[in-house]
């Protein structure tokens, strides 16, 4: 009788929700890219925005994702930066890559803005007609309560 118990909580254990919108408490999903991330303090004045990009719908690869966090002040003006790419040059349909961002900041920030802005071949496909198009968003307030 005993190992009929201990047969059901794996089978429970193996069916535990997992990817990225379990693992990360933030993200963007904004066109088609989905950016999942944690905010973090490795060391005093240091933010550190970490994550994955997927492109989870899209045919067309996700080419040169690049982001820009930026620290704004009670004024409006950026008055801390910084920027990175995602580890990947594209990004296929269903695929991730990781990204990390450390932004020193001034100690005036009231928020944290994340831009990214990528390429993507319109028309769908790998072969796609014509150039990829440059697509851009914003993603205010990203690391909620960590405004120092």
């Amino acid at each position: 009788m005993w190992p009929l118990p201990v047969l059901s909580l794996g089978a429970c254990a193996a069916v535990a929700p997992t990817g990225p919108e379990y693992d990360f408490a933030y993200r963007a999903t904004r066109g088609p890219v989905q950016l999942y991330w944690n905010c973090g303090h490795p060391e005093p004045g240091l933010l550190q925005v970490e994550g994955v990009a997927i492109s989870p719908y899209y045919s067309s690869p996700v080419q040169d994702l690049e982001l820009r966090l930026a620290g704004v002040d009670a004024r409006g003006p950026n008055v801390s930066r910084a920027q990175g790419a995602a580890r990947d040059h594209l990004i296929p349909m269903m695929a991730q890559s990781p990204f990390r961002l450390s932004l020193r900041t001034a100690g005036t920030e009231v928020r944290f803005d994340l831009a990214f802005s990528y390429l993507l071949q319109e028309g769908g496909g790998m072969a796609g007609n014509g150039q990829p198009l440059e697509h851009s968003y914003v993603a205010k307030d990203v690391c909620p309560g960590e405004k120092r």
